[in-house]
């Protein structure tokens, strides 16, 4: 409809027109996939870069004109006039004839076989007429002068080339046609003087390598947007394993292996890596010279100049020659070799002054174990002495309370003894409370328990189970008229408890169970 309403008013003047254009800049790149002259594929470019690396050499603007050339411009001129005084050089040469033989006819009269071939064939010896008939002496054949190359085509080729030289900044010396630099380091010393010629060259290739890594950054997080792991190789042939997560809560995360040692791939170090590019911003820093493996072989002939100059230099250093060579299992010899050398040389020793205060610590440690154990065994000695005071005073009271009641036994003897010699017999019947009161007295004044402080069973002078109160607390009569509920007859103080029996008090407060006395036979009494 736009495009009707256009072409219908666009021969009226501007300001007649309903329509009105703008130019409108927009920043969407797509890209397109093309087979001869057809557009078969197109889609829009994720990235806010579009992929192609500008790398030019040298730019010029001369009047107003932009130029750009690179480094073997400025040698055509030069490489034409050495191939042109080349190629004029060698045609002189080939127009002149091989070197032919001046000789006179009576010298090869006889012998024109020979020379006729001499040219052709290799002959060993040419023979000759030196006399003639009459005997005078003839001159012996010889050759001409060989064909030689121009003068002046040669030294145009000499001026030729050191215009190609002169223009590109590099010399024979620079380009390792020095007969003065013997050694790979002196010749690739002389090779890096002519890097201030072409460093323009170098450093836009720094620059191109700069964007095209600035292109990688912005593409990375929108094409690896899944888990993946990739395997990368470093400079220092360390491996390793980059697992890309979008999710990563961290950008940069190294895997623990548990404190056990990396795993190794054919003597190569592998390291496990955690990746995010989706978290924070990643400039790139490019820089252009030798390979590692150039630096790397140059670092192996330095170091095997000094190691073939200085004999002590394998005892200190050998294990970095081995780590920088590049032969199998020279990784495997460059650790075993690290083991021989001094551990104060390759920094595994550990920190003096760390060392002297953890020797210092070991003895203030040594110290206090040793004051521990001797107040340890001081207080094992004092316990055994209070336990030997203990029992010494048990052995006392046990030994006081034996003769206590010796004295109860021999008094109360003695009392029945005096009672039977004051009158007549007495019966069992008339006996037994007597005993039994004797019996109690005694045991309620007899000598301390061995161990007081421990709980007594019901038979050893413990507390019985349910042992009743006196009835003149409970309900405030007397049950048998002693005052205390169900007492045995003839043995004061003996209460009954729940489970049927009697008990009387103990003097260290808990109670002795009463049994009842076994009857002695009728005859005996």
């Amino acid at each position: 409809m736009f495009n009707e309403i256009k072409a219908r008013e666009n021969i009226l003047p501007p300001e007649e027109r309903t329509y009105q254009e703008q130019d409108e800049l927009s920043e969407e790149i797509e890209w397109f996939k093309i087979a001869g002259n057809r557009i078969i594929d197109k889609k829009p470019w994720l990235g806010q870069y579009i992929p192609i690396v500008r790398l030019v050499g040298t730019e010029t603007v001369i009047d107003g004109i932009w130029d750009c050339k690179g480094h073997t411009r400025a040698l055509l001129d030069p490489q034409r006039i050495y191939n042109i005084n080349s190629s004029a050089n060698v045609e002189f040469g080939a127009l002149q004839t091989k070197s032919p033989i001046m000789a006179p006819m009576d010298a090869v009269e006889g012998f024109e076989e020979y020379y006729n071939n001499a040219n052709t064939t290799n002959a060993a010896w040419l023979p000759y007429n030196h006399v003639d008939g009459e005997g005078n002496p003839i001159p012996a054949p010889s050759r001409m002068q060989a064909p030689v190359s121009s003068p002046a085509y040669v030294e145009q080729m000499k001026i030729a080339q050191e215009e190609m030289m002169m223009v590109s900044g590099q010399y024979q010396a620079q380009m390792g046609q020095n007969e003065n630099a013997k050694s790979g380091v002196a010749i690739n010393a002389r090779q890096r003087q002519g890097d201030r010629a072409t460093y323009h060259f170098i450093d836009n290739q720094a620059i191109a390598i700069r964007y095209t890594g600035r292109i990688l950054i912005d593409l990375i997080p929108k094409i690896y947007d899944t888990k993946r792991v990739m395997r990368i190789e470093a400079k220092d042939n360390t491996i390793m394993n980059v697992t890309i997560d979008p999710n990563a809560e961290q950008p940069y995360q190294k895997v623990d292996n548990g404190g056990q040692p990396p795993a190794t791939d054919n003597t190569q170090q592998i390291i496990d890596i955690v990746f995010n590019p989706n978290v924070g911003k990643y400039v790139v820093q490019s820089d252009t010279g030798p390979s590692f493996a150039t630096r790397r072989q140059e670092a192996f002939n330095a170091l095997t100049q000094i190691a073939a100059q200085n004999k002590e230099f394998m005892g200190i250093a050998g294990d970095i020659l081995w780590k920088v060579a590049d032969f199998p299992e020279a990784q495997v010899l460059a650790q075993r070799w690290r083991k021989i050398i001094p551990p104060n040389i390759t920094g595994d020793a550990p920190n003096p002054q760390l060392e002297q205060a953890m020797h210092a610590a070991a003895d203030k440690i040594e110290q206090q174990l040793a004051i521990i154990a001797k107040l340890t065994q001081d207080l094992e000695n004092k316990d055994r002495e209070l336990t030997i005071k203990e029992k010494a005073q048990e052995l006392a009271w046990t030994k006081t309370g034996v003769e206590q009641i010796r004295e109860d036994f021999r008094a109360l003897t003695e009392r029945l003894t005096a009672s039977g010699n004051a009158g007549p017999g007495w019966s069992q019947e008339q006996l037994a409370p007597v005993i039994r009161q004797t019996l109690l007295e005694i045991i309620q004044t007899g000598g301390p328990s061995p161990d007081a402080n421990e709980a007594k069973a019901i038979h050893q002078g413990g507390t019985p189970v349910g042992l009743p109160v006196p009835s003149s607390e409970a309900s405030g009569g007397d049950a048998d008229g002693n005052g205390v509920p169900d007492s045995l007859e003839g043995v004061p103080g003996s209460r009954m408890a729940a489970d049927g029996k009697h008990y009387v008090p103990h003097r260290n407060g808990g109670y002795l169970e009463v049994q009842p006395l076994e009857a002695e036979p009728a005859g005996n009494a």
